[in-house]
């Protein structure tokens, strides 16, 4: 949200962490932050957090996912659902020589190189997933499960220990210090687009 803007400081007051959004990187990998924006941090603990089979987001198979779109499907709606399928990509590893030496980049870095076999089984997984589902799915949208796109991602899975320290640091809620001090702006109720012709408004 804007800098300035009016509940900023009650969110600061309450306890909520607050900082700059980043807007890039300098040549030397140091973030570059946009003074007039700011993010805030929300810590959410989901309602079956406690039970010892938890799942989160990243946790559950694609074909798992697969299935409680089916279920949903089938069972919920007599339309399209809409879902989105992620699947974990095949993270590249340190290439080493028969010797044990390892593979340097031009920089003088570990390369580092996707195993093709990995990869190919990541794609099997999905065709065999909508080959599965292709008479029950009538769309659907697979994406890479990705938790680290950008700095300041809009949902991120934070554990349990940093739940409760973000938790401590908040002292109230926003509604119980506002007490009605932040108002919207009441709009005007001429009628500017003529909605109103002949006598009669449109209940809205």
């Amino acid at each position: 949200m804007a800098a300035n803007a009016p509940l900023v400081p009650v969110l600061k007051d309450c306890g909520y962490p607050i900082e700059y959004a980043i807007n890039g990187f300098d040549r030397q990998g140091n973030p570059v932050y946009d003074t007039g924006t700011v993010v805030v941090s929300f810590p959410v603990k989901a309602p079956t957090a406690e039970h010892p089979n938890f799942q989160s987001a990243g946790d559950v198979p694609l074909e798992e996912q697969a299935a409680i779109q089916a279920l949903l499907q089938t069972y919920w709606a007599d339309n399209s659902v809409s879902s989105t399928l992620t699947f974990k990509k095949a993270k590249p590893k340190p290439v080493f020589f028969a010797d044990g030496t390892q593979l340097l980049d031009h920089f003088g870095k570990p390369r580092l190189e996707v195993n093709p076999q990995e990869e190919e089984a990541i794609i099997d997984q999905i065709a065999s997933v909508l080959y599965k589902y292709k008479s029950i799915f009538k769309s659907t949208t697979m994406l890479p499960y990705a938790a680290d796109t950008y700095p300041q991602m809009p949902y991120e899975a934070i554990t349990k220990e940093q739940y409760e320290a973000m938790v401590s640091q908040i002292k109230a809620k926003p509604w119980e210090l506002l007490n009605g001090g932040i108002t919207a702006e009441v709009s005007s109720d001429d009628d500017i687009i003529g909605e109103c012709a002949g006598g009669v408004c449109p209940i809205k």
